[in-house]
């Protein structure tokens, strides 16, 4: 089994996709009682960021390392634009948490 089979840009996206929304929804909770829901708020943060650190990195890899025509260049830079959606909001929220 090769890693990409583990771990590849659908199962990022769909992990981020889950991990982001169910960030979204306990976001509003956590704001008016920042006890119980906190851990899992950050656990759905640290994932969704994980999962867009991942995209970026498996994009940047992919790019440096396949040659392919231009036309998947549109698809990689849409790639590149989700993983950073995803990693750069919720890292930073994270790093405002732990502080």
């Amino acid at each position: 089994m090769r890693p990409r089979d583990i771990w590849s840009l659908r199962h990022a996206t769909r992990a981020g996709f889950v991990a982001g929304l169910a960030a979204l929804l306990l976001w509003p909770v956590y704001s008016v009682t920042q006890g119980p829901v906190g851990p899992l708020f950050m656990a759905a943060l640290a994932v969704t960021a994980f999962c867009g650190v991942s995209i970026l990195f498996i994009t940047a890899v992919d790019l440096a390392t396949v040659r392919r025509d231009r036309s998947i260049l549109p698809a990689r830079i849409f790639d590149l634009a989700l993983g950073a959606l995803l990693a750069i909001p919720a890292g930073a929220a994270l790093a405002s948490l732990v502080q």
